[in-house]
């Protein structure tokens, strides 16, 4: 599925079909100091990545938007530009909505976790 979102606000810039997912935080171009990225932006390439793999619901044609989140939790601190990687595994759907488990990783470690829905619009 194609992201509606384009720089700044595009989180995810790369790929591949096995769900595991390659992002560069654009958060840089907000954050422009050394500190570390809000657990906001973290949830939100997450919910980007889950997006850009997931099919939309059977006979559903529109986006997928983030509708909720649980038990996120920032492990460690994520600098400005930081090359992520984010894998998302599907969980349950039921009519719009879907169930996701996210996990970040930077350099191999993870660094962020948390289960998300998202919704066709």
């Amino acid at each position: 599925m194609a992201l509606p979102h384009r720089y700044p606000f595009r989180l995810i810039d790369r790929w591949r079909p096995d769900r595991a997912v390659f992002g560069v935080t654009a958060a840089g171009y907000w954050n422009r100091g050394a500190e570390p990225l809000s657990p906001a932006w973290i949830a939100e390439a997450m919910a980007q990545a889950a997006a850009v793999l997931l099919e939309p619901p059977a006979g559903e044609s529109g986006s997928l938007v983030l509708a909720g989140l649980e038990g996120v939790t920032l492990e460690e601190p994520i600098l400005p530009g930081a090359a992520i990687e984010i894998e998302v595994a599907l969980g349950p759907r039921l009519g719009g909505l879907v169930r996701v488990e996210a996990v970040a990783r930077l350099e191999g470690r993870q660094v962020a976790r948390g289960k998300l829905t998202l919704s066709a619009r």
